[in-house]
């Protein structure tokens, strides 16, 4: 039987759907983030912000997807087949009247996704009819996802009683193997940068918890701690009647 670094060490299954749990929240707080700081940026510049182009083209009727991909995040939109093409020639033929020869013979070569981020203000100007919005936020949203609002989640649930909304929600617990009663800043920091280690690989730091000899994940063995099970406090009232001889 593998040794465990706890008694109450949770197992991989519980673990694996509290962390997705996390991660679709830290998504939709980085997305919250992410539309505010651009609304506010693109209403001092006197531009449209991505959230009013994501309502319009969900007014155009585009479907929306949230992409997280290890550590990436991404928005994009699913549009009908054909759409985007007939869409892209429409813009260029747009370009062709307000560029240079030599500006449009580059932008020719563009994307749509890359045309829609070089020529914003042709976007807002452009006659409605359909989504024209495939993919936004990148870097940005990326940034704020990876090293803002992930980062902040993680670390300040980790330092401040160990447990995330997710392992709340599954009866977890991140504990410090040295004994302390909680994990220091940097323990929690070092942990949450541990997370873009264990993806490395196809996952291969996450699934390392079931074959590790102290049954721990390579984020775990960064920051020296392990994950328990914690059992639900059961209501007062049961308490007291099961204490009631």
């Amino acid at each position: 039987m593998k040794r465990r670094a706890h008694p109450q060490q949770a197992g991989f299954v519980r673990r694996f759907f509290a962390f997705s749990c996390d991660t679709v929240l830290a998504a939709f707080l980085s997305l919250a983030v992410f539309f505010a700081y651009n609304e506010t940026a693109a209403r001092l510049g006197g531009r449209t912000g991505e959230l009013s182009r994501l309502a319009r083209a969900l007014e155009e009727g585009a479907s929306a997807r949230i992409l997280i991909r290890g550590t990436s995040l991404s928005l994009s939109f699913e549009v009908p087949e054909g759409a985007e093409a007939e869409f892209r020639t429409a813009f260029v033929q747009e370009l062709r009247k307000r560029l240079t020869e030599e500006e449009f013979a580059k932008a020719s070569g563009l994307s749509l996704a890359e045309l829609e981020k070089a020529y914003p203000q042709v976007m807002d100007r452009f006659p409605g009819g359909r989504a024209k919005v495939y993919l936004f936020g990148g870097e940005d949203l990326s940034v704020i996802y990876e090293f803002i609002c992930g980062y902040a989640y993680f670390i300040l649930f980790f330092r401040f009683g160990g447990r995330t909304v997710g392992k709340r929600l599954f009866g977890l617990q991140v504990i410090d193997l040295g004994g302390r009663s909680r994990l220091g800043w940097y323990q929690a920091f070092e942990r949450t940068h541990g997370y873009a280690a264990s993806t490395l690989a196809a996952f291969l730091g996450f699934l390392q918890v079931l074959w590790d000899h102290g049954g721990q994940t390579m984020h775990d063995r960064l920051a020296g701690t392990t994950v328990v099970r914690r059992r639900m406090r059961r209501p007062a009232r049961e308490r007291v009647k099961d204490a009631v001889p």
